[in-house]
């Protein structure tokens, strides 16, 4: 069969590069988040070019806005998330790059620093039920396959403006009952867990520590894992790793000890990729080559201050690029291109 792999290109486009994925079949053939079926940004099969231009793709279509989300993918629709005439708004298409319908949330805000974002950089989700977005503004919405707004609600309205330097990056996450959101800013930080189907927030944790300038400012998403048989969340983020239970967003366990020498203006960006029970963190800045990169042991109750971490480099560092796990390696991107792989 042929699938289309999808990309936010420059200021206004979504482009399609045709692609083989014979052999690749059931959850596989979708990409229900920005982080890949898997949560660890790979698949395992398809052909894939390996230089492409924009004169050489299946089709492109010009987007009504500046929308830097991620597409996701599911049934042979594309979601995609944008501004639209000054309002946040979810837009699907087909395969073949055709709008299959629009859906407008409510008045945008513009991204803060318009060349590097906008007002819709988090990425859509889905369980294949309802599509779940997230925007600056705080809109918050859940739509059924259809378009249809399953409910709608505004965090800001609700708890205030985010302290920021930059824009919003986390993109929302599912479990089993809920759609998590992680509110970490500098301000009073929480996560929380909104019932799929009502919206309603059945649970909310804080998450504040103190922390230098601008390093409670984050950027990453959660990551679900296993612990212990139940559904689990990693979030990572002024500079303290902490795992939460899916059910209920009670902590696990907080792990500090990335910062000792409390360095400040180092925002989390890049969210870590869990490899086995093995979690690779980066820490720092890349573009400034200080911080260091961390393999976390995932496991254990309470207080893991060296429990868990098992190694640690400080030879090279990343920033903004999420790493990525294929075959048991990680792998990561550095602030001028270098790709580093490594063994978790």
């Amino acid at each position: 069969m042929r699938l289309a792999n999808c990309f936010p290109i420059g200021r206004s486009l979504l482009v399609a590069l045709s692609v083989s994925l014979l052999g690749m079949a059931g959850a596989h053939a979708n990409w229900p988040n920005w982080l890949g079926p898997g949560q660890d940004r790979s698949i395992e099969q398809g052909e894939y070019p390996v230089e492409w231009n924009l004169d050489n793709v299946a089709w492109k279509v010009e987007m009504p806005g500046k929308g830097t989300s991620t597409p996701i993918v599911w049934d042979e629709r594309i979601y995609v998330t944008s501004p639209s005439d000054g309002l946040d708004t979810v837009l699907a298409y087909d395969l073949s790059g055709n709008l299959v319908w629009q859906k407008a949330l409510g008045p945008e805000i513009p991204g803060k620093h318009q060349q590097l974002g906008s007002g819709s950089n988090p990425s859509p989700v889905t369980d294949g039920q309802g599509i779940f977005v997230y925007f600056k503004s705080g809109n918050f919405a859940a739509l059924e396959p259809d378009g249809t707004i399953r409910w709608k609600i505004n965090l800001i309205n609700r708890f205030g403006r985010q302290d920021r330097f930059w824009d919003e990056g986390s993109s929302p996450v599912l479990t089993k009952n809920h759609v998590v959101k992680a509110w970490l800013h500098g301000g009073e930080s929480w996560i929380a867990g909104f019932d799929k189907e009502t919206g309603e927030m059945d649970w909310k944790v804080p998450r504040n520590f103190d922390v230098p300038t601008e390093n409670d400012q984050v950027y990453t998403t959660p990551l679900l894992f296993e612990d212990g048989g139940r559904q689990a969340l990693l979030v990572w983020g002024a500079d303290h790793l902490t795992a939460h239970k899916a059910s209920d967003g009670s902590t696990i366990w907080t792990l500090g000890g990335f910062n000792p020498k409390s360095k400040g203006f180092w925002p989390p960006i890049a969210t870590p990729v869990i490899a086995d029970d093995i979690a690779v963190v980066p820490v720092g800045r890349d573009d400034k080559r200080v911080g260091a990169i961390h393999g976390i042991k995932l496991g254990g109750q309470g207080d893991g201050a060296g429990t868990h971490r098992v190694w640690k480099r400080d030879d090279f560092q990343i920033f903004v690029p999420t790493p990525a796990e294929y075959q048991g390696r990680a792998y990561l991107v550095r602030h001028r291109g270098q790709v580093v792989c490594l063994d978790p």
